[in-house]
């Protein structure tokens, strides 16, 4: 497994992070970003720290997602599970997902 860590990184405060085509790791975002895109990964553990505004996951197989943010939109994604703390979530288009509403502040502190 591979690990892509992204701590401490001052940037992502006021700009967008994208994560693409990401195939079995782990990515832990543990600053605040503007938005989050993540794109075509497989078997991948996703933690996103707070997203001021969207998080967007795409085409995305067999990944575990936890994420912070005003709001969630997903497309194309399978066999995925979702763990979401939001203001407003997509529900209606996601009705084949394992998706769990729940305060994840207690994994953020971890970051």
């Amino acid at each position: 497994m591979k690990l892509k860590s992204f701590h401490n990184q001052k940037r992502c405060k006021n700009d967008s992070t994208w994560l693409r085509n990401l195939e079995d790791c782990e990515v832990y975002i543990c600053e605040t970003s503007a938005q989050v895109f993540v794109d075509c990964c497989k078997k991948t553990f996703v933690l996103l720290g707070p997203c001021e505004s969207s998080a967007f996951i795409r085409d995305c197989e067999d990944c575990t997602i936890w994420c912070a943010a005003q709001q969630l939109r997903t497309r194309e994604c399978k066999r995925c599970k979702f763990y979401v703390y939001s203001s407003w979530a997509e529900l209606s288009k996601m009705p084949l997902f394992h998706i769990v509403s729940m305060l994840v502040s207690f994994v953020l502190q971890r970051c």
